[in-house]
């Protein structure tokens, strides 16, 4: 399918291959259900990102990425941020946050990817915003610049990118956010999530 040249069936064929032979391991942490997942695909869906010309199946490509949600998937995603493709911005803003500290063969990738966040948390889409906002309670995100923008996007005009930017500053310590914290828990149009109050008690 990934050779075929009707894109549906291309695009179809990197959702399979983010869960292919996904199967239960029984019970993990706090009794959710851990999986035994097959990573074997991941070459093939960074060939896909890199070289199909069709948007939408690039997407499904960066989708399942993420949902490997591997350190050697961060490379090719922050090389497919370069096209500036707002379709797939939303997927790599969503995958960025993978990791909450970033392991030791990703740090020289630090400095770019924190450039490619800023970007992103300042993107004219919405959710592209938000997903970003919420990928910066990273700690490896939890730098003055992209604490000073995510203070700016306390005022955004989506209540889910103010909830978002609000976690990610109380998560990060930030006291210059205590002001907007405090407004924040009163104020019935923001979205708060529970990044925001495990922030909140730190």
């Amino acid at each position: 399918w990934l050779n075929s040249p009707n894109p549906l069936h291309r695009e179809r064929a990197c959702d399979v291959l983010a869960e292919v032979q996904k199967r239960p391991l029984g019970e993990g942490i706090e009794g959710l259900r851990a999986w035994d997942v097959d990573h074997t695909p991941i070459p093939h869906l960074i060939h896909v990102l890199e070289n199909d010309p069709d948007s939408d199946v690039r997407c499904a490509a960066a989708r399942a990425l993420r949902f490997h949600g591997l350190p050697q998937t961060i490379p090719p995603l922050l090389r497919a941020a370069r096209a500036n493709d707002p379709d797939i911005d939303y997927w790599i803003a969503k995958a960025l946050g993978s990791f909450h500290t970033y392991p030791e063969e990703l740090r020289p990738l630090l400095p770019a990817a924190r450039k490619l966040m800023v970007r992103l948390l300042n993107s004219p889409d919405e959710e592209t915003r938000d997903w970003a906002a919420n990928s910066t309670q990273c700690d490896a995100f939890n730098t003055p610049i992209i604490n000073e923008v995510l203070l700016r996007l306390t005022w955004d005009s989506s209540r889910f990118v103010r909830g978002e930017a609000v976690s990610a500053l109380a998560h990060h310590g930030v006291q210059r956010a205590v002001p907007r914290i405090r407004w924040a828990l009163y104020d019935t149009d923001t979205v708060l999530g529970g990044w925001f109050f495990e922030g909140v008690v730190k």
